[in-house]
């Protein structure tokens, strides 16, 4: 532990791992240093195995495989696994006895131009005789948010916006199509339903993350939790809903340009439909000719037009059209039996008929014809 104002103190974090302390933090207070010191055997061991660590409470684990998959290896940056060390901001009571919520920042200096904040997150420490064990903030911070059940799915609901039934419904028939597409039975999702994607972030434990003003909608989707998080304003948003029926029938064992060409074309994208993305791309294509579809295989690495529209996505959307028009649903959902390596995918595509040398003619012929959706 290193005081931001002064030397090193006696006690040496593993693997040089320090955790430097706020000079405004109350140090007097025997019960913040045994929290500081648990904080940073923790901190400096996450990044070991994201499914299990001694300092955090047992529980979370069975609700959240990966209850602190938010600062999993946050420090990482291009000075290496530690370029951004965390700082313990403050330690503040809350409702509960023997609960505090812990507030941490995690700054660093990637390169020579300056030392940048990464991120400030938030978690709770919890005293249970003697011991110190941390906790996910998402329960705490919505604990007191409104709760709707709509067939399979729970909404909690912000309360900077009203419960919209008519779009719950409106998901509830659409989960329904998913159940007898994927022949799967209905999925029970918890679904966060926020006013934008900033919210998202501060209900997962961020007050600041460099992402979460950089779009004014979108969500996130723990799968392996089965919670989907909206920040579209709206208790309807198919695409990652589609996203979990992947998940549940195929994991996570394929490329992920089929996750979201198969989310993208069932679900859309941005609240907008597939159709719509797609005539975007149609479009964009013929005024760009030049434009190799071959080098935007990278949904994590999206050119993106017209605002939302994601190439890579309308990509595997076209892929995933391209299965199902001249082959058949079997066709479609054999491409998810892939690898995850960009290798898997071309030989993939070749067992549907498309290859390196023929991959812009037929995607562009495609955007000629009229789009075959699979759910009308």
């Amino acid at each position: 532990i290193v005081s931001c104002s002064q030397p090193q103190s006696a006690i040496s974090p593993p693997r040089g791992y320090k955790l430097f302390l706020n000079p405004s933090l109350d140090t007097t207070k025997v019960s913040n240093l045994d929290i500081a010191e648990a904080l940073e055997n923790f901190l400096s061991t996450k990044n070991n195995n994201p499914l299990y660590n001694p300092l955090w409470e047992a529980g979370d684990f069975k609700k959240y495989p990966y209850p602190f998959y938010d600062i999993y290896q946050i420090e990482k940056g291009k000075s290496g696994p530690n370029t951004y060390l965390p700082t313990l901001l403050e330690i503040l009571p809350t409702d509960t006895p023997h609960q505090h919520l812990v507030k941490i920042g995690f700054m660093g200096s990637p390169d020579s131009s300056g030392t940048y904040l990464r991120a400030i997150y938030n978690l709770l420490a919890i005293q249970n005789q003697g011991q110190i064990t941390f906790k996910r903030i998402l329960d705490y911070n919505t604990r007191s948010w409104p709760i709707y059940q709509k067939g399979s799915i729970t909404y909690h609901i912000s309360p900077n916006k009203i419960f919209n039934e008519k779009e719950a419904s409106e998901q509830e028939a659409f989960v329904r199509k998913l159940c007898r597409f994927f022949e799967l039975d209905p999925i029970k999702l918890q679904y966060y339903s926020c006013v934008n994607p900033a919210e998202i972030f501060q209900i997962r434990g961020f007050d600041y993350e460099p992402q979460m003003y950089s779009a004014d909608k979108g969500g996130q989707n723990e799968v392996w939790s089965r919670i989907i998080y909206s920040g579209n304003n709206s208790e309807k948003y198919e695409h990652e809903v589609v996203h979990s029926y992947i998940y549940e029938r195929f994991r996570l064992q394929h490329h992920p340009l089929f996750d979201e060409g198969l989310a993208t074309y069932l679900g859309g994208s941005a609240q907008l439909p597939y159709p719509t993305h797609r005539q975007y791309v149609k479009e964009y294509l013929e005024i760009h000719p030049e434009f190799d579809l071959r080098e935007h295989l990278d949904p994590y690495n999206a050119v993106k037009i017209r605002e939302y529209t994601a190439i890579p996505y309308v990509i595997g959307a076209l892929i995933c059209e391209y299965a199902y028009r001249y082959q058949d649903k079997d066709s479609l959902l054999q491409l998810f039996q892939s690898g995850k390596t960009d290798d898997d995918l071309w030989v993939t595509l070749e067992g549907i008929g498309l290859n390196k040398e023929n991959f812009n003619e037929q995607l562009r012929e495609l955007l000629q014809e009229e789009t075959v959706l699979i759910f009308n």
